[in-house]
């Protein structure tokens, strides 16, 4: 299996989910169509963990398409009726340059996440944090399934919390495809975890 640094996911995640309360009330919402403004979206790019067949998947490959990154589990009910919207999604957009990619949360070997992906058709990236960083994202994640929007810079651009409908991701994709390839230099992305409040997992 692909190497990768642990403290890294956690300290992305954790920059990713800044002020996860906030995120939950502002993003949480389907209606909403709240982007955080490009210069106040924190730029990230260090993320690298192994998918299931052992190669690694480097977020800086991305850069220059918009990324959804998707933190789910097969145990989880409302990540299991997102699915199907997520698979949709990945196929219409690809081609405008669309990424989605899924963190898986299971614990454990992952068979249980082969046969979901198998049984659902999943043409994306599945993820596999290690046992340590999957307990520590657990702690920061304010629930499942919890994704992340990344403009083509990979700066956040957009945070949800619970099962979201396929209109709305394709919404909000749509718009960030639409925005230039360049734009107003991020606010560079660091652990505040410290910051965050106690999470717990749907």
């Amino acid at each position: 299996m692909a190497r990768f640094q642990t403290t890294e996911i956690v300290s992305v995640a954790a920059g990713m989910l800044i002020a996860a309360g906030l995120a939950f009330l502002f993003f949480h919402d389907a209606g909403s169509g709240n982007f955080y403004p490009p210069p106040e979206r924190r730029q990230i790019s260090k993320l690298s963990l192994p998918r299931l067949d052992g190669t690694t998947w480097r977020l800086i490959d991305q850069k220059g398409k918009v990324v959804l990154l998707n933190f789910w589990a097969t145990w989880c009910p409302p990540c299991r009726r997102e699915t199907p919207a997520l698979v949709e999604l990945s196929t219409r957009y690809l081609a405008a340059g669309l990424v989605v990619a899924g963190i898986a949360m299971d614990e454990g070997a992952p068979d249980n996440v082969r046969r979901f992906v198998t049984d659902h058709h999943i043409p994306y990236a599945i993820l596999l944090p290690s046992e340590r960083s999957r307990l520590n994202l657990s702690s920061t994640l304010q629930g499942l399934p919890t994704s992340v929007l990344l403009d083509r810079q990979l700066r956040i651009a957009k945070i949800y919390v619970g099962a979201i409908s396929l209109a709305t991701f394709s919404r909000d994709v749509a718009s960030l495809l639409k925005e230039p390839a360049g734009g107003a230099r991020a606010v560079p992305a660091r652990d505040e975890k410290r910051m965050l409040p106690q999470s717990r997992m749907m």
